[in-house]
């Protein structure tokens, strides 16, 4: 061999290795916009529960007043007696269920992404959030994101199914 087949074979290998670095380029950068999205979305989250949790503070007696009779816990709110509440608490209530829906749709977000395994979607469903989020952000007229909204009529639809 010469060297100038050895130097078409090298030119012919190395067409082949820059081939597969630009395809290695190309899905990092695809990952790395991903996780920037992620990260702002992240970003915009924690921020929205920040604001909420200093002007929420929630209150012992607040949370009594709406908690379910047969469960009394503060990550649940019982949808019917939101009504009962005095304006003030129900604008403390409001702020705190606008985070719990940006919390929610981000985790939703980073499902959507890949970021997050699908499993996640059946931990919202199984710790009741879907359950109370929906009802209890209606009542309140908290908007509910087209994300969130998606998850809670497939949720719905799913605990009708016999």
């Amino acid at each position: 061999m010469t060297i100038a087949e050895l130097g078409s074979i090298g030119e012919f290998v190395g067409s082949f290795a820059v081939l597969a670095t630009l395809i290695y380029l190309a899905t990092q950068i695809k990952h790395s916009q991903k996780f920037a999205m992620a990260q702002a979305f992240q970003g915009r989250t924690d921020l929205a529960v920040q604001l909420g949790g200093n002007l929420l503070q929630l209150d012992s007696d607040l949370l009594a007043k709406v908690a379910p009779t047969d469960l009394q816990s503060e990550l649940f709110v019982d949808a019917t007696k939101i009504d009962d509440l005095t304006r003030e608490e129900q604008s403390r209530l409001r702020v705190a269920f606008y985070g719990m829906v940006y919390v929610t749709d981000n985790s939703l977000y980073q499902v959507e992404l890949g970021l997050m395994p699908d499993a996640h979607l059946e931990s919202l469903a199984a710790s009741s959030t879907l359950d109370y989020l929906g009802p209890c952000s209606r009542r309140l007229g908290v908007p509910l994101t087209p994300r969130v909204e998606r998850a809670l009529t497939q949720h719905e639809q799913a605990a009708q199914a016999p």
